[in-house]
């Protein structure tokens, strides 16, 4: 089964969300971000995510040879990790992801 988007939209936040890849509190009110509507298993959700993860997706779904389920932080957790010394956005991406603990997290991806 395929994950089939219906609607993409780029709002401008009223609250905080939390971005659904690096899942810290990434978008704060007035940021613009993406918010997918998606249908997967006959189920309807929206994808939230930071406009700095959505500009690395491409990236991580190449790299992950992503199935028709699709990608989520896991994936970009493995991606950064792999990628932190010669990719731009990487080391952002562990730095939203872990935060304060970020440097305690340096040595699980080596």
């Amino acid at each position: 089964m395929e994950i089939e988007k219906l609607k993409r939209r780029t709002p401008l936040a009223r609250k905080p969300h939390r971005c659904n890849f690096c899942t810290a509190l990434a978008i704060q009110p007035g940021q613009a971000y993406i918010r997918d509507t998606l249908i997967y298993d006959g189920r309807v959700y929206d994808w939230v995510a930071c406009c700095a993860c959505d500009e690395l997706v491409v990236e991580v779904w190449d790299w992950d040879g992503a199935s028709d389920t699709g990608i989520g932080s896991d994936e970009f957790v493995e991606w950064a990790f792999a990628h932190r010394k010669n990719m731009p956005g990487a080391e952002e991406f562990l730095k939203r992801y872990y935060g304060d603990s970020y440097l305690d997290f340096l040595d699980e991806g080596e």
